[in-house]
């Protein structure tokens, strides 16, 4: 009997999606996961058909057993070889029965794994452990934890404890890629009327192929690069399909899709114009100009200088100004004010253009005059009225 199991790891972030490749079933592990010989060994113990855990097939197994040893110290070892060292944190599958209590066997069982230049990292700490039941049997699937470590061949090691003599029937080890797909897309939004870009990224680093395409198929493949452009969409949502290749090893393979929401980019009308025919600096205006917004709403309004006294009134549609600021419009002859509108992330904005006057704080009742008086110029002139006036310049 044919063992299948189906574990998707799936991770979920806004507007990105990510997943684990291939899936964790052993009928479609590919070559460079599935062993390619094993060995064995064993001190105060045996193994009995060690190739018979590497065949897909449920009814044949390579057992393991140690001797009764009240010293603990009889030991019996798998070896198993891959293909291709694979990459950090590939877990290993290991699906077994035991002699004794299914879950008490985790204590004897110890694992050594060796990378492609002689290096070595051993745990014998499960970080999950799965109960399955096929025809009526109860197996226990071990999915052993390689931390950082890439690896081309593991040593599977059962050992006695005191006064125990356990025994593992082994049916089944592959390797299970843990190399992740994330898609995403470029600054987090697609809008109307602009490019949207998708990121494709995979961990860990190394050197892969890509295939974009609209449909899971992959009958028609848009792009062959980690990066996928696409033009002006329309509104709403948007599926599009990504397929990686380890080109170091080629029947590994996945892809994941990723769903976005196209939103419309808002609209401002009118999108610039002359606001108020010029303002007089100190005064206070309503506006007269009606300002419009469509498929969005009323974000901010930046000035330049920010305190020059204009401000939006999203209720009527009008920029308004309050005692426009003399001191800071100066030196200035008319004043950018921006109209910024937002729909879930995409924004227009609109500039308009204020133009200023000055106004004297003063009212003449008397024109100004000069007259000679003894070789000098005598200046004369009288005011009617005076608000907020410091001083004369002559």
């Amino acid at each position: 009997m044919k063992l299948n199991i189906y574990t998707i790891y799936l991770r979920l972030l806004i507007i990105t999606s990510s997943i684990y490749f291939p899936l964790d079933t052993h009928a479609q592990v590919n070559n460079c996961d599935n062993p390619t010989g094993v060995s064995s060994s064993a001190f105060l113990g045996s193994v009995a058909d060690p190739g018979n855990s590497i065949d897909g097939d449920l009814s044949t197994e390579s057992t393991l057993s140690t001797l009764i040893s009240i010293l603990g110290i009889g030991s019996a070892t798998l070896n198993v070889n891959f293909q291709a060292e694979g990459t950090s944190g590939d877990s290993l599958i290991v699906i077994y029965q035991s002699s004794s209590a299914l879950l008490s066997l985790v204590d004897y069982l110890s694992f050594t794994f060796t990378n492609a230049t002689g290096g070595t990292y051993s745990t014998s700490t499960a970080n999950l452990i799965t109960l399955l039941y096929i025809g009526g049997q109860q197996y226990a699937r071990l999915a052993v934890p390689t931390a950082a470590f890439p690896y081309k061949s593991v040593k599977i090691t059962l050992s006695a404890a005191a006064a125990i003599a356990p025994t593992a029937s082994i049916y089944e080890v592959y390797r299970v890629p843990n190399t992740v797909i994330a898609t995403a897309l470029n600054n987090g939004v697609s809008c109307t009327g602009q490019e949207t870009l998708l990121n494709a990224t995979t961990t860990p680093s190394s050197t892969y192929s890509y295939q974009w395409s609209s449909t899971s198929d992959f009958v028609s493949v848009m792009a062959s690069t980690p990066n996928l452009q696409l033009g002006n969409l329309s509104s709403g949502n948007h599926t599009y399909y990504v397929r990686v290749t380890d080109n170091a090893c080629p029947n590994r393979t996945g892809s994941t899709s990723v769903t976005f929401t196209t939103y419309s980019t808002p609209k401002i009308t009118p999108e610039s114009g002359t606001i108020f025919n010029g303002a007089t600096r100190g005064q206070s205006y309503i506006g007269t100009d009606h300002i419009t917004i469509t498929d969005g709403s009323f974000s901010s309004l930046s000035q330049v200088p920010s305190d020059a006294g204009f401000f939006f009134n999203p209720t009527t549609g009008y920029i308004n100004a309050s005692n426009v600021n003399a001191t800071s419009t100066a030196s200035i002859s008319s004043v950018p004010v921006s109209i910024i509108a937002n729909n879930s992330g995409c924004t227009s904005t609109s500039v308009f253009t204020v133009p200023l006057s000055w106004v004297l704080p003063i009212v003449y009742s008397k024109d100004l005059t000069a007259s000679i008086l003894n070789s000098n110029v005598v200046l004369e002139w009288a005011t009617a009225t005076e608000i907020n006036n410091k001083y004369f310049d002559v």
